[in-house]
């Protein structure tokens, strides 16, 4: 007879350790929510970008521009846009990088929550609103959307779209490891300042490439449940980002390395978790196999000498083993893996 008495207890209590950790509150049916979305030499997407802002259903947000010293027309198209429309909200920075512009947009914000915008992406009139709703009326601290892959020819290569509730933070950074999955992209994502706040979880400038899995990671590590909803809200189009096609690249970019450190220092903060959980020491060691294979071989390709040459081979040789049993890499990447680890 006490059953479901109990089961409601539980429910409660569960429900209570989201919201209470954070005082979060639930009660709040409005909440501003904050965009937050660098700039630079952007003023070809800016049309389009406040198109889609304004079609928005959910009306209570700002939009915070940070143009990161642009040289085209990015600035006065942005102060047009401010006078016109009081959500639009700009600031400049000499030209300091994307990590440095969205630490100054959170530092901005006024929202009780998050969202993090590529400038040269699009996104669903129900963007901000669906995930809005999720974070006010789920017991979460975290949720993510949705999306699809699409090219500059508009042709959609990939669409994710799932749903998920966890309490369980190892199948959460599985699939935010995991390329065609949650993935390490910040913008498919809503996020809590409150949590952001009292951490101090913000973007490591001297991080290039891998920057949105570190802050991510961090965020996850004070968090205790999270959920995702199936509506495919987000369009990332793919090969904007110039720094990571080596394929144009005339000789090695130091910043590729980065993405390597991003692993390390993501792995530690893992190690570090204060919300009690014990993550899965082996959550990133199929990743760092990945990064490290692509990484030699483009150091070997521009025959370019760093002391983290050695430190990756290493690691390929000391997990050659399980990569070779996984089914994650294919005969070819194999074969490539244990030609890096002799040569």
């Amino acid at each position: 007879m006490y059953l479901p008495v109990l089961l409601w207890a539980e429910s409660l209590q569960k429900t209570s350790r989201a919201f209470g950790k954070y005082n979060l509150r639930m009660e709040i049916m409005d909440a501003l929510v904050s965009l937050i979305v660098p700039v630079y030499n952007a003023s070809q997407y800016l049309t389009s970008f406040f198109k889609m802002i304004q079609d928005q259903t959910y009306k209570n947000f700002e939009a915070l521009l940070i143009d990161d010293g642009s040289s085209d027309k990015t600035l006065e198209q942005l102060k047009v846009a401010s006078d016109r429309n009081p959500q639009v909200k700009y600031f400049h920075q000499e030209n300091a990088g994307v990590s440095k512009a969205r630490n100054r947009g959170i530092s901005e914000a006024k929202g009780e929550f998050l969202i993090f915008v590529d400038i040269d992406d699009e996104f669903e009139p129900t963007y901000v609103e669906k995930l809005a709703n999720a974070a006010k009326n789920r017991p979460v601290e975290l949720v993510t959307c949705g999306y699809t892959e699409v090219t500059s020819q508009n042709i959609e290569l990939f669409k994710y779209s799932e749903t998920t509730n966890y309490q369980n933070l190892d199948v959460l950074v599985q699939k935010v490891i995991l390329h065609h999955s949650v993935c390490s992209a910040l913008w498919n994502k809503i996020f809590f300042k409150e949590i952001i706040k009292k951490n101090s979880i913000y973007f490591n400038t001297e991080i290039s490439i891998g920057e949105d899995l570190l802050f991510l990671v961090d965020y996850i590590t004070h968090i205790e449940c999270w959920t995702e909803i199936p509506d495919t809200l987000y369009h990332y189009f793919i090969g904007q980002n110039t720094m990571q096609n080596y394929k144009v690249a005339t000789e090695f970019d130091e910043r590729w390395l980065s993405e390597w450190q991003a692993l390390i220092q993501a792995q530690k903060s893992l190690r570090q978790a204060t919300n009690g959980y014990i993550f899965q020491s082996n959550l990133f060691t199929m990743k760092k196999i990945r990064v490290a294979n692509k990484l030699l071989g483009r150091i070997k390709k521009y025959k370019f000498n760093t002391r983290l040459k050695l430190e990756m081979k290493h690691f390929i040789q000391a997990n050659l083993g399980l990569a070779l049993k996984s089914s994650e890499f294919n005969i070819k990447q194999k074969l490539k893996l244990v030609l890096v680890s002799i040569l």
